[in-house]
C-alpha cells in the first residue's frame, strides 16, 4: 500500500483531481460498452422492439455520462479537502457512499420511465437486483477513475525515472572518458617507461592491455 501512495504522493498539489482522459474518449467508451451489452440484450426481448431496445440503448449511455461527470466533480471537490496522496482508501470510500445515491436514482428513474412509456411491469426481483447492479456499476466506475489517475501516474514516473537513471548513466561515462584524457596516458607512458628497465614481460603485458582500452573507447565512442 506505501508503494501505492508513494505514486500518488509524487502529483502536485490539485493534480489528482484532473482526470487525464477526455470527455470524449471516455464517452466514447460507454457509447462502445453500452452498444455491445445491448446486442445480447436485444435477442433476448425481440418482442420488445427495436424502438424499445433503442430508448433503453440511450439511456443506459446518457446514465453512464450523467454518473461519470458527476464522479469528476465529486473528485474535483474532494481533492481540496481529501488529496488522493494522503487520504487514498478514506477517498475512495467516501466517492462510492456520494456516487451510489445518484446512480440509484437516475436507474430508478430510467427503469421508472421505461415501465411507463413501454407499459412494462417492474418485477420486485428485478429491482433488488438492479440496486445491486448499480452498486456495480458505482463501484467499477470509481475504479475506473482512481485505476487510470493511477497508471498514467505510475508511467509519468517511471519516464521520470528513466531520466534521472540516463543522467547517472550519462555522469558515469563522462568520468570515465576523463579518466582516459591525455593525462591518463601520460601517467600510464610513465609507468611504462619504468616497467621496460625493470620487467619487460610485465611492460609487454601493460602495454597489450593499454591498448585494448583505447581501443574500445575508439570502437565505442
Amino acid at each position: 500500500m506505501n508503494a501505492h501512495v508513494k505514486i500518488f504522493n509524487t502529483l502536485k498539489p490539485g493534480e489528482s483531481s484532473v482526470f487525464p482522459l477526455g470527455r470524449m474518449r471516455m464517452y466514447t467508451f460507454f457509447i462502445v460498452v453500452n452498444f455491445f451489452a445491448a446486442i445480447p440484450r436485444y435477442f433476448l426481448k425481440l418482442q420488445s422492439g427495436i424502438i424499445f431496445h433503442g430508448s433503453l440503448f440511450l439511456a443506459s449511455v446518457a446514465w453512464a455520462i450523467i454518473t461519470w461527470e458527476f464522479i469528476l466533480l465529486i473528485g474535483k471537490l474532494l481533492e481540496k479537502r481529501f488529496p488522493i496522496a494522503t487520504n487514498l482508501v478514506f477517498r475512495f470510500v467516501i466517492q462510492i457512499v456520494l456516487t451510489y445515491p445518484v446512480v440509484t436514482f437516475l436507474g430508478d428513474g430510467m427503469f421508472g420511465a421505461a415501465s411507463f412509456i413501454f407499459n412494462i411491469p417492474l418485477n420486485p426481483a428485478l429491482v433488488t437486483i438492479g440496486y445491486l447492479l448499480y452498486f456495480l456499476m458505482t463501484l467499477i466506475l470509481n475504479l475506473v477513475y482512481f485505476g487510470t489517475i493511477y497508471f498514467f501516474n505510475w508511467k509519468k514516473e517511471l519516464i521520470h525515472l528513466g531520466g534521472i537513471q540516463r543522467e547517472q548513466a550519462i555522469v558515469k561515462y563522462d568520468s570515465l572518458r576523463n579518466q582516459l584524457n591525455p593525462h591518463f596516458l601520460f601517467n600510464a607512458l610513465t609507468s611504462l617507461n619504468s616497467l621496460i628497465f625493470e620487467n619487460q614481460q610485465l611492460a609487454s603485458d601493460f602495454l597489450q592491455q593499454l591498448s585494448k582500452v583505447y581501443r574500445y573507447v575508439l570502437q565505442n565512442k
